[in-house]
């Protein structure tokens, strides 16, 4: 038998059983289904910009339904956003990369898979994109600081207090070579600045820049100033946007981010604002009104998104069971907001317990604590086979764990949820799956007549570890039926782990059919089934004869035999159907078996002109007694004969003494001749 739809990289176990009247015999087997490609990608890809060439990626294991083998490796695909062709691939054997080499102000794609030890390669995730800066390009008034790369939103830009585009090139060339052509400023439509509005202010070794004095009367669009940079033979360009169009400072809600494991003992999180328009944005922290700082145990960056849109990914990287009311706050010379996010968690369950509840499923309860959790994750693991079951209810008591190996102890823990950090992990609690217990089921006697007593003793062998005593129960027995009863559990008294319990019947040809035992111990159960067939019962035979005994049957009578058949209706309440013959000497013979009554039947046979015989004649009636047609429980009765003599004597013998009386007188002396003695005459 092929057994289909069955998960890859798989544990199973396999049972056949082979049935008959006498039990169950079965015999069990382990296999492993082959690896195949990883089913998913990996999960909560997410990128980090390090600078203007340099992405950090970070992702989360493959689905554990889904690894489908053991997963040895990642690669990691990135393109520029739109121009697959420009493809480059890595592999890595952690759950990060670094993305090096990149091109500055540049828009990448990327995407994860996972490689397992057959190096199939699982799918790519759906495509994550970042931005990588200008390289190293600042904004500034002649003596103010503005911004370090991204939009400028200043709208008025003067002779005396000009906008400095501004690189930095420190090591960037040899002793004496600035590297530097001249740079340029852009209107917005693309057109270039003219000279007089615009000039190379300075360039050294350590910095370039180009000064915009004014914007000749535009008062929207984007202005971008370009400076080539020749190192060599490899030419650099830094690009700066300035939006003239743009103001203030926008930020987005605090987003949380639950960097470690739901079981992480000191767990990590990410808090992100994003915020939109420049110039140069100040972020502040707090915690319950408290500012933070860039330390442990809290880590504070800043990432452009975009550059020409001007937004930042502000991040609080958290470390720790730290909650409480966190504030982002983002201000710059055109404006401030701020966002709050409140951090939650939650106590654990208390009295988390687990019990097995079937052959491969167990139940795990417990008591919510009295904070307000949102939901559960319970956490199992037995050798190889681990996972999680999710519960979406706070209020949930119990959930029960399904599709789990056999004959396997499993540790159970669990944590309660929160709309942000969970709680603290529950202490292990563990569970056996214990095999179901061995049931069989033997009759005594061999044969069962209805009429006659008979035993079925159901014997129940616990699984190593499990004790007694089991709950056994016989099924689909009829209550009120006086003619069945149904003995007390005992044990072996020798062997704790034996158990039985008995059926017994003072048996009728209804009680034919398929009697179940069913043991349960340790929440699993275990069953055998015996199909009991009752065999008919012998029904009684006699004969009727007419004449009956008291005339003697003479040469050429006419005799009636009948041979009469009854059952007791005690011990046959099912349909019947009854075979004979009755037979005597030569051709005399009868098999129309006639229903006189229910349970009383009859075969007659007549003879006509009986023959004298010099010893009896034997008729013999020979019956068996057949299932009806859907007595599908019962078999034939043992047959049975009954047999009677009959003598048919001679006709009567009459001797006659004949003497003349006195003073007779023949009426021919002539021809009359006197008897010497008596005569004898024979009729």
């Amino acid at each position: 038998y092929m057994v289909p739809d069955l998960e890859a990289f798989s544990i199973y176990t396999i049972t056949v059983a082979a049935i008959n009247p006498a039990g169950m015999t079965d015999a069990t087997v382990t296999a492993t289904t082959l690896f195949t490609a990883p089913g998913a990608a990996p999960s909560s890809v997410d990128a980090t910009v390090m600078d203007s060439a340099t992405i950090l990626v970070q992702w989360d294991e493959v689905p554990c339904l889904d690894q489908n083998s053991n997963i040895t490796s990642y690669t990691v695909v990135r393109y520029e956003f739109g121009d697959q062709s420009s493809s480059v691939s890595i592999t890595v054997t952690d759950r990060m990369a670094s993305l090096t080499s990149l091109q500055p102000f540049t828009n990448y794609s990327i995407q994860v898979a996972a490689v397992n030890n057959n190096d199939d390669m699982g799918p790519l995730s759906t495509p994550i994109t970042e931005h990588t800066p200008a390289t190293n390009v600042q904004f500034r008034f002649m003596n103010d600081e503005i911004v370090n790369h991204g939009i400028v939103t200043i709208t008025d830009i003067t002779e005396s207090e000009p906008l400095l585009c501004v690189t930095d090139r420190i090591d960037c060339c040899p002793p004496g070579d600035s590297g530097v052509s001249n740079g340029q400023w852009y209107f917005p439509d693309e057109s270039a600045v003219p000279e007089e509005s615009e000039d190379n202010f300075y360039q050294t070794r350590a910095v370039a820049a180009v000064r915009l004095h004014g914007m000749n009367g535009i008062t929207s669009g984007i202005f971008h100033c370009d400076i080539p940079d020749t190192v060599g033979s490899v030419q650099t360009l830094h690009i700066g946007i300035y939006d003239i169009n743009a103001g203030g400072v926008d930020i987005d809600d605090l987003q949380f981010t639950l960097m470690t494991r739901l079981t992480a003992e000191t767990p990590v999180f990410t808090l992100t604002c994003i915020s939109t328009g420049g110039p140069a944005t100040t972020v502040t922290w707090e915690r319950d009104g408290v500012q933070l700082m860039n330390d442990s145990p809290y880590s504070i960056s800043q990432v452009v998104e975009n550059t020409v849109q001007a937004v930042y990914s502000n991040r609080l990287s958290v470390t720790g069971r730290l909650t409480g009311s966190y504030r982002c706050s983002v201000n710059n010379i055109r404006g401030s907001t701020f966002r709050v996010l409140d951090i939650q968690s939650t106590d654990p369950p208390t009295n988390a317990a687990a019990m097995q509840v079937g052959l491969t499923s167990f139940k795990v309860s417990w008591t919510p604590p009295n904070t307000t959790p949102t939901g559960y994750v319970v956490f199992f693991q037995g050798g190889d086979d681990e996972g999680s079951v999710m519960v979406d209810s706070g209020s949930a008591t119990k959930v029960t764990v399904d599709g789990r190996l056999n004959n396997r102890q499993y540790s159970v823990t669990m944590v309660a949820l929160s709309l942000d950090l969970p709680s603290t992990v529950t202490s292990p609690e563990t569970v056996m799956l214990f095999q179901p217990p061995t049931v069989a089921i033997t009759p005594s006697p061999a044969i069962a007549i209805a009429g006659e007593s008979f035993t079925l003793t159901c014997t129940v062998t616990l699984t190593t570890g499990v004790s007694g005593p089991p709950a056994i129960e016989w099924i689909g027995l009829d209550d009120n039926d006086p003619g069945i009863t149904v003995g007390d559990v005992t044990t072996d008294m020798g062997d704790a782990s034996i158990y039985t319990r008995t059926l017994t019947f003072m048996l009728r040809t209804s009680h034919g059919g398929v009697y179940t035992c069913e043991a349960t111990s340790s929440a699993v159960t275990g069953m055998d089934s015996e199909t009991l067939t009752v065999q008919i019962p012998p029904p009684i035979l006699a004969f009727v004869r007419v004449p009956d005994t008291d005339v003697t049957l003479r040469h050429g009578d006419t005799l009636t035999l009948t041979c009469t058949i009854k059952f007791e209706s005690d011990d046959v309440d099912s349909v019947v159907t009854v075979d004979g013959e009755l037979s005597g000497p030569g051709l005399a013979s009868v098999n129309t078996v006639t229903e006189v009554s229910p349970l009383m039947y009859q075969l007659t046979l007549e003879v006509t002109g009986l023959q004298a015989t010099t010893t009896p004649d034997t008729y013999t009636c020979t019956v068996t007694a057949n299932p009806g047609p859907l007595e599908m429980n019962l078999i034939a009765s043992a047959q049975e004969t009954i047999t009677v003599d009959i003598t048919v004597e001679l006709l009567v013998s009459i001797s006659v003494d004949r003497t003349d009386p006195p003073g007779f007188t023949p009426e021919n002396p002539s021809e009359y001749r006197a008897a010497s003695g008596p005569q004898v005459v024979t009729c």
